[in-house]
């Protein structure tokens, strides 16, 4: 099943609702997770090699439990961060049957909401902020 497939099920007071469950000091932010849903509702995907992956870790440093949202591609068991990956490729990723099976559907689009977004509340904001750190990380380099 597709990110997109997903989305397209629910309407955002059932994610909405999802999202303050799981991450209840996000409740001042709802409204950027309205403007995300809805643009990704309107959007079409794009085709993506990564497989969403979402499991519970527990932090090494203080102990808590979080919820880790990665990618992975197939025969590669290196997992990938998708904070920054285009809105687009996130619809167009399949979901592993491990997440399928262990989240609901609204937590598994909640998770994935709080991922996407944790930069900022569009796409184009996520563009230019990894425009901005890895800007600042390539003049280092040089």
């Amino acid at each position: 099943m597709k990110l997109s497939e997903l989305v397209n099920k629910y309407n955002f007071y059932d994610i909405g609702k999802t999202i303050i469950d799981l991450y209840p000091d996000q409740k001042e932010n709802i409204d950027g997770y309205r403007e995300a849903l809805d643009w990704l509702q309107q959007n079409e995907s794009d085709d993506s090699e990564f497989t969403i992956s979402i499991e519970k870790v527990i932090d090494d440093y203080d102990g808590q439990l979080y919820h880790s949202v990665t990618g992975f591609k197939s025969n590669d068991v290196t997992p990938y961060a998708l904070v920054f990956t285009d809105w687009s490729e996130w619809l167009g990723m399949d979901i592993s049957d491990l997440t399928l099976s262990s989240y609901s559907e609204r937590e598994i689009i909640a998770h994935c909401l709080y991922e996407m977004t944790f930069f900022g509340y569009s796409n184009d904001e996520i563009f230019n902020k990894s425009q901005e750190l890895f800007g600042k990380y390539d003049s280092y380099r040089q």
